[in-house]
Order: structure tokens, then C-alpha cells, then sequence
């Protein structure tokens, strides 16, 4: 029964059974989009079968009957999955070497990594690689559940991870079918309760750093200010939350939030340049703070400038790694993406937004429209192995800032990358 639902799906989804032993399948695919699609259509499907009445009652946990809120969500065997996808050199040996037998297949790098993932999970559990999940971004069903766990070695990561402890890790992110959602909490217990929470994105992911260049200032030569960063930092939380960003760490103006679509990300950043306009900024603030003074268009004297602001930079990209971080209770992400992003938001101006190349390429045509873009050329950024080209991106109504710009530059100064809290690579750009 078991081994009919799974061969009746790979017919129907065109993968190959490379290997059965016992009840365990090595089954291949060409389009990581139809590996998936098996996986979730044997969970479902597993549900439905007639199982015999002497399975339910054999005492074993892995084949008994669980329902939740009056749904099953286990019955009958459940079958534990991993998926791995490796664009070039999949069936690449250690040393490099092609393999051309189905011994050999085994013994390659994509099997090994498949077998580490599948290891890891638990009956009735489907879980994924990040690289699985940039692969098949925007071609499943919208309804699948989709959660972040993290890594699934033993490595413990910290902030000052060498790239040797890094290489041997996989992050992997757990899918379920719409039909078997409620399964969630059962394998990921933080989420009981919290199913609605924002998750931790996955895949190609759109990162955003903050800085508040007036924050260190108020604290030591403006200190009847200081309490108005906590101003700044409801602001940037209040938007975030709206458009879904993904808060991994932050608090005076500076922070690191992760967003599913660089959409996302542009709609959070417009929100917060205008938000931060709406403040209620305490009295004498512009007075002492330069970047705080209100400034209006010249050719139209609409307000372009008013109170604190902060300083903006995205990257989008796919991380080489995510974990999540006991202390924090959040998702750390790491990879040459992230560390991108710092370097990006260091060349941004109070109240500016800078952004890659990769992340326009991915901003839909309809939130180009409502942009003001403008590429300010390549840069040289620090630990940067190659010239990155950076734009300015604003909301059309606020393109006269960019007539101030070098002025905030120039008196301001810029974010040095390296006060970012995030656990950016020892080697810049290094890919780690």
C-alpha cells in the first residue's frame, strides 16, 4: 500500500525510482518543481488510504491515528522525506569526478546532501533545502505551508563562525500540503499557537539593513533626545509588520529585517520614509540635529524632510545559510547577500534608500512605476570582491531629496558596515 502511493505519484509526476530498499526510495527528478509536487501528493495521499484496523491499535507511535480540532492529521505509516537540488555537478563525486553507475550515484555529493536532509526529518515530515526552495520560488501552490528551521548538522554556529564550520552545513525548511498544515506545531513546537506569526523567508530573499546616523549623537552630546529614537524604532517595527518583514534584530534605528519580495521591501522602506515625516518629533530636536531640520522642496515647498530618519540598504539574493539564533529566538541569516547589504546601506544618506542591481531586477514593473530610481554608478565597497553597481530608490514624491543628498553625505558622514549587529563573513565576500 505504502509502496503503491508512491510509485502511482512518481508515474504521475515523472520522477525515477533509482533505488528501493525496504520501504526506503531514492527517487530522481528533473524539475525540482515535480519533487516537491511528489512529495506533498504522497503525504496527502498516504492519509487516504484504507490502512488495516491492526496498524492503528499496534501500539507503535509512528503508525497511530492523531487528530487535532477534529482533523486527522496522522493515520497509518508516515514516511519521512529530504529534498536537494544542485543545478551544475549534481552527480559530481568528492574528488570531482562524474558518476556514471548507480553505486557510484550514491556516493555523490547531491545524494549525500539528499540523505542528510532526509535524515533529519520525522515521520510525515517534508523537509527541503534552501537551494530546493530559490529553485521552485513562485511555482508552487500558494496554499503549501511553508517554515524555516534552519540547519541540520551538528555544527553550532556562532557570530564569528569560521568558513570551515559553514561548508559542511545545509539549511533546510520544512513544507507541508494545505490538506496537513495543522501538522505544523507537531514538528516545529515554537509555532504552536503562533501559526500566523511572520516566518522566516526562504528562497531568493530581499534583505534590508537601517541606520540611524543621528542615534550615537543624541545619546552623548543630545541626550534630552535620546528617547526620541524609540520614536524611530516604532515606526520602522509598525511598517514592518504591515508588509511582512521579517525582523531578525535591531533597536536604535539600526536593524536587519528580511522580506519574501524585493516589493515587500521597497513598500516597507516608502512607508517608513513617510511615516517618519508624520512624528510628533519633541520640541528643539531640528534645532540641534542637522539631519532632523525640516526642508521642503524648493520648486514646489512640499515638506521633504522633517524629524529623524535613517539611512537604507537592500540586497537580494540567496543566503548561503540561515539558523536560528536560541537567544534571540530569531532566524540569523549569512552568505555573501547579507554582508552585500550592509556595504549597500553604508553608502546611504539619512532618509535615502540604496539598492542593487539584483533587487530592481526582481521589483515588479508596477512598483517600478510608483519609484523614483536612479543608478549612482559603481562602487568600490569594502571586502567587495567585484564594483557593485547601487541606485537610489525613493518614492516619486520624495525624488527633490536627492538635491540633498551629498549635502547629509557630506556633514553626516556614512554607516560603517561593521556596526551592523549581524554575523557578517570574516572574509567580506567571501562566500561562506
Amino acid at each position: 500500500m505504502h509502496d503503491e502511493v508512491l510509485r502511482t505519484g512518481l508515474s504521475e509526476t515523472g520522477g525515477i525510482e533509482v533505488m528501493t530498499e525496504g520501504d526506503a526510495f531514492t527517487v530522481a527528478f528533473t524539475d525540482p518543481v515535480k519533487a516537491v509536487e511528489w512529495c506533498l501528493l504522497v503525504q496527502h495521499r498516504l492519509m487516504e488510504v484504507t490502512w488495516p484496523a491492526k496498524l492503528a491499535s499496534s501500539g507503535n507511535e509512528s503508525s497511530s491515528t492523531v487528530t487535532v480540532q477534529g482533523t486527522h492529521i496522522f493515520t497509518g505509516l508516515r514516511v519521512r522525506m529530504g529534498i536537494h537540488f544542485q543545478a551544475e555537478g549534481a552527480t559530481q563525486l568528492s574528488d570531482g569526478s562524474p558518476a556514471t553507475t548507480s553505486t557510484t550515484v550514491m556516493g555523490s555529493d547531491l545524494l549525500k546532501t539528499t540523505r542528510v536532509v532526509s535524515d533529519f526529518a520525522l515521520g510525515g515530515q517534508v523537509l527541503a533545502s534552501n537551494q530546493v526552495m530559490a529553485a521552485v520560488q513562485g511555482k508552487l501552490d500558494p496554499h503549501n505551508d511553508v517554515a524555516a528551521i534552519g540547519n541540520v548538522t551538528t555544527v553550532e554556529v556562532s557570530d564569528d563562525a569560521e568558513d570551515e564550520a559553514l561548508t559542511d552545513t545545509v539549511s533546510v525548511v520544512q513544507l507541508l500540503p494545505n490538506s496537513l498544515k495543522k501538522r505544523l506545531p507537531e514538528f516545529i513546537v515554537m509555532y504552536s499557537g503562533h501559526e500566523d506569526q511572520v516566518r522566516p523567508p526562504v528562497g531568493e530573499c530581499t534583505f534590508v539593513f537601517t541606520y540611524c546616523h543621528e542615534g550615537k549623537k543624541l545619546e552623548k552630546e543630545h541626550s534630552q533626545f535620546a528617547d526620541q529614537l524609540r520614536k524611530v524604532d516604532e515606526t520602522i517595527v509598525e511598517c514592518a509588520e504591515r508588509w511582512d518583514g521579517y525582523e531578525c534584530k535591531g533597536g536604535q534605528g539600526k536593524y536587519l529585517f528580511v522580506f519574501a519580495t524585493a516589493d515587500q521591501a521597497i513598500k516597507w522602506s516608502h512607508a517608513v520614509l513617510d511615516a517618519l515625516m508624520e512624528v510628533q518629533w519633541a520640541e528643539g530636536l531640528d534645532s540641534d540635529c542637522e539631519a532632523a531640520k525640516l526642508r521642503r522642496d524648493p520648486a514646489t515647498g512640499k515638506m521633504i524632510f522633517k524629524g529623524l530618519n535613517i539611512a537604507v540598504g537592500m540586497n537580494t539574493g540567496v543566503p548561503t545559510m540561515f539558523n536560528f539564533n536560541k537567544s534571540s529566538g530569531k532566524m540569523d541569516y549569512f552568505g555573501q547577500v547579507v554582508n552585500r547589504c550592509a556595504r549597500i546601506m553604508s553608502t546611504s544618506a539619512p532618509g535615502e534608500i540604496s539598492a542593487s542591481s539584483r533587487t530592481l531586477e526582481t521589483l515588479s514593473e508596477a512598483q517600478k512605476g510608483v519609484c523614483y530610481i536612479n543608478s549612482r554608478g559603481l562602487f568600490n565597497l569594502k571586502g567587495v570582491s567585484e564594483e557593485l553597481e547601487v541606485h537610489t530608490v525613493l518614492p516619486k514624491h520624495l525624488e527633490a531629496r536627492t538635491g540633498v543628498f551629498e549635502e547629509l553625505r557630506a556633514t553626516e558622514g556614512v554607516a560603517s558596515p561593521s556596526s551592523m549587529m549581524t554575523p557578517l563573513s570574516p572574509e567580506g565576500d567571501k562566500e561562506i
